[in-house]
């Protein structure tokens, strides 16, 4: 700023006045604070602050019209987030797909769940899915699934999805609360949540897409 604003009369007076030189008062409005530190690189500075939240409910919705393969899209996203927290190279894409590797994907998943732990203990806050409890979930995900296919009933495997949905949207609700809170704690209300993205918005149309080919095909198989 080049000019200071007394609190008073709101009259704007030179950087370095001590005193109004409108009604001679020695209070000025405060500075606005910068938050600490550049925004993360590709993450977007909007004209609000820095777009670095996801949702709740964005996560919860996103989950179910993907049947739970965003995931991926998450793992991708945050792990983005956290190469630049941790000033480590991070490869997001390789991360997110690791999650197929039967279990050295339980091992990356352990790791970035560590990872957001860490960052918060160090602002001092707790986190709400510790790296052992979310590999459990999604190691009992994947279990689901090898019971799925074992079973004719189609009622049956339903109520398997349903679970599986529930565990992995409960691994990706609990670690980004904690995740917002750092933020929060870094940024302040600087830090605001992310708008839908084309790469976003494009991933979840390939899941569908994908979801319809499969189905068109167990439909046509069973006819």
């Amino acid at each position: 700023m080049n000019e200071r604003v007394c609190a008073r009369c709101s009259h704007a007076n030179p950087v370095n006045a001590s005193y109004c030189t409108n009604c001679g008062g020695q209070r000025f409005v405060p500075e606005p604070q910068e938050p600490h530190g550049p925004p993360p690189p590709g993450q977007p500075l909007l004209t609000q602050g820095y777009a670095l939240q996801i949702g709740i409910g964005r996560i919860i919705i996103m989950s179910i019209v993907t049947s739970g393969v965003y995931v991926l899209f998450w793992l991708y996203q945050t792990w983005r987030q956290l190469q630049v927290e941790t000033k480590e190279v991070h490869f997001p894409a390789w991360h997110a797909a690791t999650l197929f590797v039967p279990v050295y994907g339980l091992f990356r998943l352990h790791r970035h769940l560590s990872v957001i732990q860490e960052l918060a203990q160090k602002r001092g806050l707790e986190s709400v899915m510790p790296p052992v409890l979310g590999v459990t979930l999604v190691a009992l995900n994947l279990l689901l699934v090898v019971v799925s296919g074992n079973q004719a009933d189609l009622t049956i495997v339903l109520m398997l999805g349903l679970i599986r949905l529930a565990l992995v949207t409960t691994l990706m609700v609990q670690a980004q609360k904690t995740l917002n809170s750092y933020w929060d704690s870094i940024h302040g209300t600087r830090a605001i949540r992310i708008p839908l993205g084309r790469t976003e918005i494009g991933f979840v149309l390939i899941v569908l897409a994908a979801q319809f080919i499969l189905i068109s095909i167990l439909g046509s198989s069973t006819t």
